[in-house]
C-alpha cells in the first residue's frame, strides 16, 4: 500500500500562511492601538502639569499673554486627544473585522486539520485490514502447505 499524504495537505498549508500574515497584521494593528493609549495617558499627564503651572503662575500674578498660551496649550492638549480618541475608535472596527477574518482562516484550518485526522483514521484502518489479509493468506498458505506435507 502506498504511503499516506493528505491531498488537501498545500492549501491548508497556504491557509496557516495566510492564518499567520493575517494574525501579524491584527497584532500590528492591537501594538498601534496600545500606542495610542500610552500617548493619551501621555497627554492626561501633560494637560495636568500645564494646568498646574497655570495655578502657579496665577498666584504669583501673570499678564493676559500667559494666561492665552497655557490656554492655547490646554487645547492643544485636549485636540490632539480627541483626535487620537477618533483613530482609535477606527483601529477597532478595523481590529474587530480582522478579528473575523483571522477567525474564519482558523476556522477553515481547524477543518483541514480534522479532515486530515479522519482520512488518516481511514487511511490506518485500511492498512490494518490489508496487513490482516496478508497474514491470513500467509497463514491459511503454511497451513495449506503443512497439511499437505503431512498428508504425504
Amino acid at each position: 500500500m502506498k504511503k499516506y499524504s493528505f491531498p488537501l495537505g498545500r492549501i491548508r498549508d497556504y491557509k496557516v500562511q495566510l492564518l499567520d500574515r493575517e494574525k501579524n497584521i491584527l497584532a500590528g494593528l492591537n501594538n498601534e492601538k496600545n500606542q495610542h493609549l500610552a500617548r493619551i495617558e501621555q497627554l492626561k499627564l501633560d494637560y495636568i502639569f500645564i494646568d498646574d503651572e497655570m495655578k502657579v503662575e496665577y498666584r504669583k500674578g501673570t499678564n493676559i499673554n500667559k494666561i492665552q498660551i497655557f490656554a492655547y496649550r490646554k487645547d492643544a492638549v485636549r485636540q490632539e486627544e480627541e483626535q487620537i480618541k477618533e483613530r482609535i475608535k477606527i483601529l477597532d472596527k478595523a481590529i474587530d473585522k480582522q478579528r473575523g477574518i483571522v477567525m474564519k482562516i482558523s476556522q477553515e484550518v481547524e477543518g483541514y486539520n480534522k479532515l486530515e485526522e479522519k482520512t488518516r483514521e481511514e487511511y490506518n484502518e485500511e492498512l490494518r485490514k490489508e496487513t490482516e489479509n496478508t497474514l491470513g493468506e500467509f497463514i491459511s498458505t503454511k497451513l495449506g502447505a503443512g497439511l499437505q506435507a503431512t498428508d504425504d
